[in-house]
């Protein structure tokens, strides 16, 4: 299970808010979860559609290229 993608840029995940939008809106099961808080991506999942990025409200989850 892959922590980071270089090659294509990556997704942090920072503070969780554990709002749950993310797990909504990811279809491909790439987020990783504590509890009800996300605590990194599965980038052997990830296909970085950005779907979740784009829904989190709090800024826990940042696309850096």
């Amino acid at each position: 299970m892959s922590h980071k993608r270089e090659e294509k840029g990556y997704i942090a995940v920072t503070t969780c808010k554990a709002c749950g939008a993310c797990r909504d809106v990811c279809d491909r099961d790439a987020l990783v979860f504590e509890g009800e808080r996300v605590i990194r991506i599965d980038y052997d999942r990830c296909n970085l559609c950005m779907k979740c990025v784009k829904v989190c409200k709090n800024g826990a989850l940042i696309y850096v290229e």
